[in-house]
Parts: C-alpha cells; sequence; structure tokens
C-alpha cells in the first residue's frame, strides 16, 4: 500500500490523500472546488499534465501501477462567462453582432482579461470607455466574475464652436462654445 497526496492546486476542500494498492482500482475521493473553475480530475503532472490517475467524478481512472508513494495535481478548467456590451444609447457601427435588445456579447475566461472590447459610436458623442457597477473596464482588465454581466458604454458630450454671423450687424457675441446636451 502507498500513500497517495493529492495537491489541489489552489483549490480547497476535497480529499488530501488515499492509500493505493498496486494493481489495484484506485478508493474514491472527494474532489476539490475553485471559485470560477470546473475540476477536472487528478494528474501525474501539473495543470494536467501526465497521466489522469482521478476522474473528475473522484473515482479512480486506472489501477495503482507505481510502487511508491506519490503526488498527484489537481487539473482546473476557467469557466466561461458572458459578457453583453450594451451600447447605452450608441450602436456598433462595425459590423458587430447584437441581439434583440442590440447588445454585442462575448465570452470570457474567469481569471483572465476581457480581451478585444467593441468600439460603439453615438452622434454628438465621443466613446469614454467600458462601465459595470462603477468600474472602468478595459482590454487588460481581469475577469473575476462567474456569472453573465453587461458592461455599459459610457459617453462624454463632444463640445462644439458656433460662429455667429451678425449680417452687416455689429457688437453682440462672435462665438459660443456649446455642448450637444
Amino acid at each position: 500500500a502507498y500513500t497517495v497526496t493529492l495537491n489541489p492546486q489552489s483549490g480547497t476542500g476535497g480529499t488530501t490523500s488515499a492509500t493505493a494498492t498496486y494493481a489495484a482500482a484506485l478508493p474514491s475521493v472527494t474532489a476539490p472546488t475553485r471559485t470560477g473553475y470546473t475540476f477536472g480530475g487528478y494528474y501525474t503532472g501539473t495543470g494536467g499534465a501526465g497521466t489522469l490517475y482521478y476522474k473528475a467524478d473522484g473515482t479512480g481512472a486506472r489501477a495503482w501501477d507505481k510502487a511508491a508513494a506519490a503526488t498527484l495535481y489537481a487539473k482546473w478548467t476557467a469557466a466561461r462567462v458572458t459578457v453583453l456590451f450594451n451600447a447605452n444609447g450608441g450602436a456598433f457601427a462595425d459590423g458587430t453582432a447584437v441581439d434583440a435588445q442590440g447588445r454585442a456579447s462575448k465570452s470570457v475566461g474567469y481569471d483572465q482579461a476581457y480581451g478585444d472590447l467593441p468600439t460603439p459610436v453615438r452622434a454628438g458623442y465621443t466613446f469614454a470607455g467600458w462601465y459595470n457597477s462603477g468600474a472602468v473596464i478595459t482590454s487588460t482588465t481581469i475577469c473575476r466574475r462567474t456569472d453573465a454581466h453587461t458592461l455599459f458604454a459610457s459617453w462624454k458630450a463632444n463640445a462644439y464652436t458656433v460662429t455667429l454671423n451678425p449680417q452687416s450687424g455689429t457688437g453682440g457675441t462672435t462665438s459660443d462654445r456649446k455642448s450637444t446636451r
């Protein structure tokens, strides 16, 4: 009989070790958990490298074939999260596909950067970025949410100079700077 140490690799809970008998089926174990990730079993190498010895449900994938104690490592797969983009009065003019409510969407991996984000347009305004609950979201922002969520476009009203032509008149204001609001 040999001690098999189970390294959860940033996971928590679950069985931490098991006793394996050479050439016999592995005993079942309880899988660890990790927010934003799906457990994929225990392997001989880190990150899912090497040989699978425990399946994701905690049952053995093969008989113990090592004549020594060993450590097995958890494999984790980041969950995919749907991110919706609400143009907030603007539109997606670059051919970005939208749903029935006019929102664009993409899938982002938990614990990964949002990556390329669409750029909406709106007459009289300059796009000022994507926001969610007051936080600015950029292409390098790391997604730490496990639920589908919506990012909202922020807009800055453009300012324009209006020149007033007095048409042979004199005095008065000759220009005024106004925003689109």
